[in-house]
């Protein structure tokens, strides 16, 4: 974050360039799973982003995978059940 700073910016401008939110900014840097917004904060500060976020990469310099099953389920997900309630089988 002290880098954008330091180039006059944040994650609320960026955020602004790239039309997400602000938290969509603030989850990719902190290990979120857009490609995109990774390229964007990388842009901003100079690096390329297998140096600003060299853990998610391979030494070879590929992409690691992301679990997406950890992902919080939408209201579009498909699922009927609340989501902040106990399944009664794990009761």
């Amino acid at each position: 974050m002290w880098r954008l700073r330091r180039n006059g910016l944040s994650f609320a401008a960026l955020a602004r360039t790239a039309g997400v939110s602000q938290q969509a900014v603030h989850q990719a840097a902190m290990g979120g799973i857009s490609e995109r917004l990774e390229a964007l904060i990388a842009e901003a500060i100079g690096l390329p982003p297998k140096a600003l976020f060299s853990e998610r990469y391979t030494k070879n310099g590929g992409r690691i995978g992301i679990d997406k099953s950890t992902k919080r389920l939408g209201k579009n997900s498909g699922s009927s059940a609340p989501h902040n309630v106990e399944k009664p089988e794990a009761a």
